[in-house]
């Protein structure tokens, strides 16, 4: 079995956009040639799968993630705003709880708990039953 990924854009009006991997890895780098017009000074919800294939199939979602991507007035991914985003990723998750004893502190670090809170209320989405279903039927058909 091998693995792949499958991204959508979800707009205003939950249609359901799939986005090309290969644009996707070109938009990562900040390609200046690389942009998506019709997401020009938008917020947009993307939803990201981890796919298990058998047989170059999709045969299992492995892991989905939700998030907000910020576009500028060319359409391309939002330089600042991405990486505020991965460095917050980045700390509430590196980050661990440790007080000047170490482990054993009963000193309670809620760095990282502040983090997740704000990418939850800034950066992260959560889909419907409905919408959820539908992207898993465009994964699978």
């Amino acid at each position: 079995m091998s693995l792949s990924s499958r991204v959508f854009a979800i707009l205003e009006d939950n249609t359901i956009v799939k986005l090309p991997n290969n644009r996707l890895s070109k938009l990562y780098k900040f390609d200046k040639n690389t942009s998506f017009s019709e997401f020009k000074n938008k917020k947009i919800k993307i939803a990201m799968f981890l796919i298990e294939l058998k047989d170059r199939k999709p045969y299992n979602i492995l892991e989905e993630f939700y998030h907000y991507y910020e576009f500028d007035k060319k359409g391309r991914l939002d330089e600042n705003k991405f990486f505020e985003q991965m460095r917050l990723n980045l700390d509430s998750g590196v980050l661990m709880p440790c007080g000047e004893k170490g482990f054993d502190s009963n000193v309670i670090d809620g760095t990282s708990i502040f983090y997740k809170n704000r990418i939850e209320a800034q950066y992260q989405w959560f889909p419907s039953a409905i919408l959820k279903n539908d992207m898993h039927v465009q994964i699978f058909k």
